[in-house]
C-alpha cells in the first residue's frame, strides 16, 4: 500500500472508533471488534499473501485507539457547573453575540471554580461584546442541548482590553454588514449578509421557513462554497494589482480570517482545511485528490473536538454533502451522459443538488423528520446566480467603506439578483 492509502485507512479506522464510542459502545466492545477485524485481515494476508491485508491488520487497532481517545477527552472536558436552579456566577463571552429579533444570545464560559459553557438568552439591550466578563444572576435550566439561562440579571465586571485577533475580525465583520445595510433595502441587505457572512438575524421568520421548505437553507449556511468564493475574489484582486505570485500567502491569510470572522462553523472549517491543502498542492505542482484532504480535515477537527462526529448535525451534513458532490455527481453525469454544463450551468446545478440531497436525505429524515425531493427545482434556478450574489455582496460591502456612490451603483445590480432569488424561493415554497 502507498503511504496515502495507509493514511486513509488508518484515519478511517480511528474515526470509526471515535464514532462507536460516541454512539455508546464500551471499550470492551471496541476491543473485541478491533481484535476480530485484525484477526480477519491477518487470515486474508495469509491466504492471499498480500501486504495490504497485513497493513490493515495493524491499522485496525486505531479503531480501539479512537474509542479510547473519545472517552479520554470526555473525561478531560467534563463540566463542573452550578445548577440547575438559581445561581450566581462569573462567565466570559467566548463567541460573537448573536442578535435575534427580540433576544441577544450569548455563549458564556464559566470562570473558576466552575468549568464548562452555558447559553444565555438576554434582552436586546444592553449590547455585549466578545470577551466581556459578566456576573450573571439567574435560573439555570437543563435542556436537550445542555444547560441555559434565560433573561438573567447581568453585571458587566470587565470589558475586554488589549489586542484580540478574533475581536478585531468581528469588528471588521460588523463594518461589512453595516455597509450592506446602508446600501441595500433591509430585506435584501439581510439576505446578502446571510449569504456572504452567515448572519441570518435580519431575515424574517417567514423567509427562513421558506428556505427550509425549498431545501435552500444551505444558501445562508456558510460552507465550502463561500470559502471558494473568498479565494477566487482574493486571487482575482491580487492578479489585478500585479501580486499574483503572492496569492498563496494572501489566500491562506484570508481563509483563516474568514473562518474566525464567521464563527468557525464545522462546514467552514472543513472547507478551509481542504482549500488550504489545495493551495499547497497547486503551489508545489502536485495533483490534488479530494479523498485524503477530506479525511484529513475530518480527522483534524475530531482530534480537537471528538463530539463533532456524533453530535454535530452541521458537521455530518457538511461531509455527506461533500461526498455527494465529489463522488456521486460524477457518477450520475457519466450514467446520464451529461457532457456540458447547460445554460447558466443548470445541468451542473441539478446533478450536484440531487447528489448532495441524496446523501443527506437519510440523515435529515432521521434527525428532523423532514425532506423535500422537489428542492432540486428552486436550487437549479437560485444556484445559477449564487456566485454573482456572493461576489456582489463582498464588492458592495467593501466599496461602502471607501465610496458610498460606487457601492450604491453596484448595489443596484446586486438588488436585482437578490430580488430574483427571493422571488424564486417564495414562489416555490407555496407548492411545498
Amino acid at each position: 500500500m502507498r503511504p496515502s492509502e495507509i493514511f486513509f485507512s488508518a484515519s478511517v479506522f480511528f474515526l470509526a472508533g471515535v464514532f462507536a464510542a460516541g454512539a455508546g459502545f464500551s471499550g470492551v466492545w471496541a476491543l473485541a471488534a478491533t481484535a476480530a477485524f485484525s484477526g480477519g485481515f491477518l487470515l486474508f494476508s495469509t491466504a492471499r499473501k498480500g501486504r495490504k491485508w497485513r497493513v490493515l491488520s495493524v491499522c485496525v487497532w486505531l479503531m480501539f485507539a479512537g474509542c479510547f481517545y473519545f472517552h479520554f477527552r470526555e473525561t478531560l472536558a467534563e463540566s463542573k457547573m452550578p445548577g440547575p436552579g438559581e445561581a450566581v456566577f462569573l462567565a466570559r463571552i467566548v463567541a460573537e453575540p448573536e442578535l435575534k429579533e427580540k433576544t441577544q444570545v450569548l455563549l458564556l464560559k464559566f470562570q473558576p471554580p466552575w468549568r464548562g459553557e452555558i447559553v444565555s438568552y438576554n434582552r436586546i439591550y444592553p449590547e455585549y461584546a466578545y470577551g466581556d466578563l459578566l456576573r450573571v444572576t439567574g435560573r439555570i435550566e437543563e435542556g436537550p442541548r445542555g444547560r441555559s439561562v434565560s433573561f438573567p440579571q447581568n453585571v458587566l465586571v470587565a470589558e475586554t482590553r488589549g489586542f484580540s485577533l478574533r475581536r478585531t475580525l468581528y469588528g471588521f465583520k460588523s463594518v461589512l454588514e453595516s455597509g450592506l445595510r446602508k446600501t441595500l433595502p433591509l430585506s435584501e441587505a439581510g439576505f446578502a449578509i446571510a449569504m456572504t457572512l452567515g448572519d441570518d438575524s435580519l431575515l424574517s421568520k417567514t423567509f427562513l421557513d421558506n428556505l427550509k421548505k425549498t431545501g435552500t437553507s444551505h444558501l445562508i449556511a456558510l460552507s465550502g462554497y463561500n470559502v471558494l468564493i473568498v479565494i477566487a475574489a482574493v486571487q482575482t484582486s491580487l492578479a489585478a494589482v500585479g501580486l499574483k505570485r503572492r496569492s498563496f500567502w494572501f489566500s491562506a491569510l484570508f481563509i483563516l480570517g474568514f473562518v474566525l470572522m464567521t464563527g468557525a462553523a464545522a462546514s467552514v472549517v472543513r472547507a478551509a482545511i481542504m482549500s488550504f491543502l489545495s493551495l499547497i498542492a497547486r503551489r508545489n505542482d502536485r495533483v490534488y485528490s479530494a479523498k485524503n484532504p477530506v479525511v484529513f480535515a475530518g480527522l483534524a477537527m475530531v482530534l480537537v473536538d471528538p463530539r463533532l462526529l456524533v453530535f454535530d448535525l452541521g458537521f455530518q451534513l457538511s461531509f455527506l454533502a461533500f461526498f455527494g458532490i465529489a463522488y456521486l455527481a460524477p457518477f450520475l453525469k457519466g450514467k446520464l451522459r451529461i457532457e456540458d454544463r447547460g445554460f447558466l450551468g443548470w445541468k451542473d446545478n441539478a446533478v450536484q443538488t440531487v447528489s448532495a440531497q441524496a446523501m443527506v436525505a437519510p440523515l435529515l429524515i432521521v434527525k428532523t423528520g423532514g425532506f423535500s425531493a422537489l428542492s432540486v427545482v428552486p436550487n437549479i434556478f437560485v444556484l445559477a446566480v449564487t456566485p454573482l450574489i456572493m461576489f456582489g455582496g463582498f464588492a458592495v460591502a467593501g466599496l461602502a467603506i471607501v465610496s458610498k456612490p460606487l457601492a450604491i451603483i453596484v448595489g443596484w445590480g446586486l438588488q436585482i439578483l437578490l430580488n430574483y432569488a427571493e422571488a424564486v424561493i417564495n414562489l416555490c415554497a407555496r407548492f411545498m
